[in-house]
């Protein structure tokens, strides 16, 4: 559970950083908590880093979140 509060911890500074707060929050809850599962349940830290560069890509270009249900999609900005 730690491991979760230091991941939203982590996904919101990014955001905050990123000026996309406002767009993760405008995206129903349901959403949120799921991509948040997404990169917490990353393998380890450079995977985790990876998720949240993918989440920031994804709101920057409109696009849905990422979830567990498109985590065998890459990771990174694509097409």
């Amino acid at each position: 559970m730690n491991q979760q509060k230091e991941t939203v911890r982590f996904v919101k500074r990014a955001l905050l950083d990123f000026g996309l707060i406002e767009q993760f929050e405008a995206r129903p809850s349901s959403e949120q908590a799921e991509c948040l599962w997404w990169i917490a349940a990353a393998p380890d830290s450079s995977e985790e880093d990876a998720r949240v560069a993918r989440l920031l890509d994804d709101l920057a270009a409109g696009r849905p979140l990422p979830s567990r249900d498109l985590s065998s999609r890459p990771t990174g900005s694509g097409r």
